[in-house]
């Protein structure tokens, strides 16, 4: 069964000078862990149903996945509830997503990956300074620098909302399943 909380909040939605917030915030509440378990404690519950909680953040939308067997959903469902709805937002795993985001664009993007540069260069061509699609999804170096714990927080908040949630199921999906999701 694939699991998909989608929201209609994405790259556009960050802030000036907190470029790639949405991004980042998307990465901690996915590898956070939840209010009721750690990042470890939900790696050890996922771990016997095969299944991980992925986050990918573009320019309009942000989804959440999750891809496990129909005997494990009803074990599931409440996790990835928890961790969306109730997201841990570790100050420490804060520091290790932003620094791999850095990466990501200090030595990834500007030294060995030509055809992504190419594209971020187009990008910031086509949209001015101050567009929302002016930054790479991943944000920038300053902005992913100035992002603290707080902003996390209050981003989360603001974009990861019920009224921006959209939820997808495909596969073996039953009425039960449906219940539990919808």
């Amino acid at each position: 069964v694939a699991i998909s909380v989608a929201f209609y909040s994405g790259s556009a939605d960050d802030p000036p000078a907190k470029e790639g917030l949405t991004a980042l915030t998307a990465n901690l509440i996915a590898e956070g862990g939840s209010a009721s378990l750690s990042y470890p404690e939900l790696l050890k519950a996922l771990y016997p149903m095969a299944a991980s909680v992925e986050a990918y953040a573009d320019r309009e939308q942000t989804v959440f996945s999750v891809l496990v067997h129909k005997d494990h959903v009803a074990k599931l469902v409440p996790i990835l509830a928890d961790v969306i709805v109730h997201p841990r937002l570790p100050e420490g795993d804060l520091g290790r997503l932003r620094q791999s985001a850095l990466n990501s664009l200090e030595k990834r993007l500007r030294t060995t990956d030509d055809e992504n540069l190419g594209k971020a260069l187009l990008g910031s061509m086509m949209y001015p300074a101050g567009h929302p699609y002016h930054h790479p999804v991943v944000g920038t170096v300053e902005g992913l620098k100035s992002i603290t714990l707080e902003d996390v927080q209050t981003h989360a908040k603001t974009v990861f909302g019920k009224k921006r949630m959209v939820i997808g199921l495909g596969g073996a999906i039953d009425a039960a399943t449906k219940g539990l999701l919808l």
